[in-house]
């Protein structure tokens, strides 16, 4: 029961995946390149790395939540 769901799993290798596409950007932007194209990608990915948070932990709780009542039985 101590097992992290695999929805949280499944989720963390996207947001892994997301944090690589943002340094990919970052790194673009060092060599000295920039545009609004990039610019929109960064947006882009810092939005869905947010909702993948919200997920992540609405998720978690919602296991926690019924690990918890299943103790309780």
């Amino acid at each position: 029961m101590n097992e992290v769901p695999i929805e949280v799993k499944q989720k963390k290798a996207q947001m892994e995946k997301i944090q690589t596409e943002l340094q990919n950007l970052l790194n673009f932007i060092k060599a000295g390149n920039f545009s609004k194209l990039v610019s929109e990608a960064i947006v882009d990915a810092e939005g869905r790395q947010e909702n993948l948070k919200s997920e992540m932990k609405e998720t978690w709780i919602f296991h926690q939540t019924r690990r918890f009542s299943s103790l309780k039985l």
